[in-house]
């Protein structure tokens, strides 16, 4: 599936949105699956101490599948990044409604516009609260299927609170997944025998 990220190069507070030119294989900044993206122009949300937060890269966009194949129904997703994820959904027939929870308001500002401005008309909210503060109770649909991605990286240490919140909401809804949560569980394996 195509992928389109509406979103304009601009800033807001620590924030960034920046377009990278890919021009040939490991031609690319390190970090958010550039290192293996083919030519081309991606985007990129970018934090002014913390880097590249979020892109298109096709291994973030592959990780997104998880959520989008088989979906149906209302979506929540936690965490805003570029927004490449709202799209996917929104291309899915059987999703009637998908609400985006991100807790800063700036990266919000940057994003949302661009993705309301497209999908007018159609069932798309953004809410500027912290997703591992909510269960299916704090809206008024309750979801189909909660997505979290929500981590700056895909570091081992990240492990445990990625199983904690599955665990957290699939108290209250039957399908939870976070993102990359493969590449960090063998991440923190290899760092274990590696101790």
């Amino acid at each position: 599936m195509p992928i389109k990220t509406y979103v304009p190069a601009g800033n807001k507070g620590s924030w960034s949105v920046v377009k990278i030119e890919v021009g040939a294989d490991g031609e690319a900044p390190a970090g958010c699956g550039f290192e293996s993206a083919p030519p081309g122009e991606y985007t990129a949300l970018i934090h002014e101490s913390r880097g590249i937060i979020s892109c298109d890269s096709p291994v973030l966009v592959d990780d997104q599948m998880a959520v989008v194949e088989g979906a149906e129904g209302h979506i929540v997703v936690g965490g805003l990044g570029v927004g490449s994820v709202i799209d996917l959904l929104m291309h899915v027939e059987a999703v009637n409604h998908v609400t985006v929870v991100e807790v800063d308001p700036d990266v919000i500002s940057l994003i949302a516009p661009a993705y309301m401005e497209t999908w007018h008309g159609k069932h798309l909210q953004f809410e500027c609260r912290d997703i591992l503060a909510l269960d299916g109770d704090a809206f008024e649909l309750r979801p189909d299927r909660v997505w979290l991605d929500i981590w700056d990286k895909d570091r081992p240490e990240t492990l445990s609170d990625r199983l904690e919140a599955i665990t957290q909401w699939g108290q209250s809804c039957a399908w939870v997944k976070c993102s990359a949560l493969d590449r960090v569980y063998r991440a923190a394996a290899e760092a274990m025998r590696n101790a």
